[in-house]
């Protein structure tokens, strides 16, 4: 009989090197377990050695300072084979040096560790057939009390009354994602790590690309970006994709203009502005009334006050007309390129399912597919949406939706990841509501209890027509959050742009704003 161990791919390694050539928090933890000791290519050993040198000298990871220590080795009598294999894998670390405050240090643990006691197994499982075939009992018996030992020593915990490094640590984490730009950003604070937000609004007021927007954001942020849909076509939601990156219009509009909405003064519009820096004149409308763009279509919008006579300027919008080139299959591939040109290794990955054909546990599986077959590592994780998945436990009609949320919930914490996930808000009485209040969750208001985050987008009808629409939160993990608060958004769904730019519409937030940003 001849025991062999199984050859595992090099991709798993280079992970775990990449994450000690990059990663502060990944190197310390790693170095205790040894990972000379489970890694099986000479490339792999030589760089893990050259970082533990490394970081017992600086009490940090090498990053860019690598380079410097290949080259010296290499001067020093470096074989060519390794020397050849080490520049290769060097030459294509550029982009995780630049984003390595973004590198998803905990997941890339996890995988090591996991990576190091399935090597421990195949080592005693070598170590063990061949002690019993020699008939070699003791050596046999010291190979399965070896792996007890190593998993003891693999075993998390910690003491944080007494041992100053996990304090130290706790304090020094970076788990702070991205944030979106302007006052909507302010009102929801930074996405984290190990969050799940759920986007909240009625039927067909634009989740989808509320959500495409977010992933805009983290994309340019440099994270990675996972989409999995379970209610649109892949085709489908191709086009909104391409169609929120390059800001065009995929079918003819009607009528052949779109309608920008562009920011206006509620005393610009009423008449009673008296300052010289006003841009607009005459009246739009009365006090309480509501100007219409078809017997207004050359009105002046002004916002001449805003950022510098705040205490003069009240929130309002107005529209304009503009005509768009439509957007072709040739201008959203060349869009496409552009965008991942300017990413920089930086990557979206999409995934669709015919409604009600696949349950939210398939996720995780298709994740560790993408990171073990094509190195994909996602930070965002969108879900789009939940309650067209397939049920997947035992449970039966409203508690579907408690089950589902509580594994996204769990998935978030499992990929270290933020995830983003799509909820109607509550019935049909739902749409007569200027403001969605706690309570308004379509599927289970027990999902509130599971989420870190709230994003409710409110829009009455009017304010459709006027393309924009209203932000809240009903739940956040912020220290400031108040449920009372609201951003206006600016919008265009037919250009696939979900937010334009964002404002306070209470005043004394707005000043509060500008004085953050030091406009006054």
């Amino acid at each position: 009989m001849t025991w062999t161990v199984t050859e595992p791919t090099s991709h798993i390694e280079r992970y775990i090197v990449t994450a000690m050539i990059v990663s502060d928090e990944c190197l310390k933890k790693l170095i205790p377990i040894q990972p000379h000791l489970y890694l099986t290519t000479d490339f792999s050993v030589t760089v893990s050695k050259w970082c533990v040198s490394y970081y017992e000298k600086y009490q940090r990871a090498p990053g860019a300072d690598i380079q410097t220590i290949y080259e010296a080795a290499r001067r020093n009598g470096l074989r060519t084979d390794q020397s050849v294999l080490i520049g290769q894998f060097l030459s294509s670390l550029a982009q995780e040096y630049e984003t390595a405050e973004q590198f998803n240090s905990q997941h890339a643990i996890d995988q090591s560790v996991n990576y190091f006691k399935e090597r421990s197994l195949w080592q005693i499982y070598d170590q063990l057939g061949k002690s019993l075939q020699a008939g070699d009992l003791l050596k046999a018996q010291a190979a399965v009390s070896g792996y007890k030992e190593l998993a003891i020593s693999h075993t998390l915990g910690c003491e944080p009354l007494i041992d100053i490094k996990v304090i130290q640590s706790a304090f020094s984490e970076r788990n702070e994602l991205f944030k979106l730009p302007g006052a909507l950003g302010s009102l929801l604070g930074a996405f984290e790590r190990e969050w799940l937000m759920a986007v909240i609004a009625p039927y067909k007021v634009g989740k989808t690309f509320t959500m495409l927007e977010i992933a805009k954001q983290a994309l340019a942020s440099h994270l990675n970006v996972a989409w999995f849909n379970l209610e649109m076509g892949e085709g489908k939601m191709v086009q909104r994709l391409v169609q929120s990156l390059s800001s065009l219009p995929h079918r003819t509009p009607k009528p052949s203009a779109c309608f920008m909405p562009v920011w206006d003064c509620v005393l610009n519009q009423i008449d009673t502005c008296s300052r010289p820096e006003r841009t607009g004149h005459g009246s739009l409308r009365k006090e309480g009334e509501i100007g219409l763009y078809a017997s207004n279509p050359h009105w002046v919008p002004c916002q001449a006050c805003h950022g510098f006579h705040d205490s003069d300027y009240q929130t309002d919008s107005w529209i304009i007309a503009k005509e768009f080139d439509l957007l072709t299959w040739r201008r959203a591939w060349a869009k496409a390129q552009a965008v991942a040109a300017h990413l920089m290794g930086t990557r979206f990955k999409l995934q669709s399912w015919p409604k009600f054909s696949a349950k939210i546990s398939d996720i995780p599986e298709v994740l560790h597919i993408w990171e073990d077959l094509d190195g994909f590592i996602a930070d965002v994780i969108v879900v789009d949406q939940p309650s067209a998945a397939k049920p997947g436990g035992s449970e039966e009609g409203r508690h579907i939706p408690d089950r589902q949320w509580k594994e996204l919930g769990g998935l978030s914490q499992q990929k270290h990841a933020f995830v983003i996930a799509a909820s109607q808000s509550g019935g049909k009485d739902t749409l007569e509501l200027k403001s969605l209040r706690e309570r308004d969750v379509g599927e289970d208001s027990r999902i509130l209890g599971h989420v870190d985050l709230t994003m409710v987008k409110n829009q009455t009808g009017l304010e459709k027509k006027l393309h924009r629409a209203r932000i809240a939160s009903t739940v956040s993990r912020s220290e400031d959050f108040n449920i009372t608060d609201e951003v206006m958004i600016l919008q265009q769904l037919a250009l696939g742009q979900a937010c334009l730019d964002s404002r306070f519409i209470d005043p004394t937030m707005e000043r509060n704003y500008l004085k953050e940003k030091k406009f006054v």
